[in-house]
């Protein structure tokens, strides 16, 4: 890895990252420490973006994942949504394919993540408890996200009503 490169513009360090990303279906060691030294030495939102598109291609393995979690914990950098969000969605998504249900807080944590894709797969692998199904309300008219929030209202129903 080139660990002296030095990128003067987001679209040329998005690109460079993202072709190393597509290479393989998993990252190597490596990469992954090029990324975060790239995202400490320079924490645009293109680095940020690097790390997303990890979580949500599932590009990374358990210990790494544990890695990135370890690295956001102790730099001094804000706190990001989106990273939050597809973490937890990654670590439910391992979950799910082990067969483990998702709990009320589980899934509480994913509807206030707007964590929805991943809200979906659980349905689809019939991975919500029962319990958890209740946490899902009719939106209101107009609310924020009504249609994801909608659909899985009707997906929720349709699962207690059986």
């Amino acid at each position: 890895m080139e660990n002296h490169l030095e990128f003067q513009d987001e679209h040329r360090l998005w690109g460079y990252f993202r072709q190393k990303i597509d290479e393989h279906p998993m990252i190597g060691d490596e990469l992954l420490s090029d990324i975060l030294r790239h995202h400490q030495q320079q924490p645009l939102a293109v680095m940020s973006s690097v790390l997303i598109a990890l979580f949500k291609e599932d590009k990374i393995s358990e210990i790494q994942f544990v890695r990135i979690q370890h690295f956001l914990a102790h730099e001094q950098l804000p706190r990001d949504k989106a990273i939050d969000r597809e973490a937890l969605s990654f670590q439910t998504r391992s979950r799910i394919a082990s067969g483990q249900k998702l709990t009320l807080e589980d899934t509480r944590q994913l509807y206030e993540a707007e964590a929805f894709r991943t809200l979906e797969l659980a349905f689809q692998q019939d991975a919500l408890s029962l319990e958890a199904l209740n946490l899902f309300v009719c939106p209101a008219e107009g609310e924020v996200n009504r249609r994801h929030k909608q659909s899985l209202f009707q997906q929720a129903q349709e699962r207690l009503h059986r």
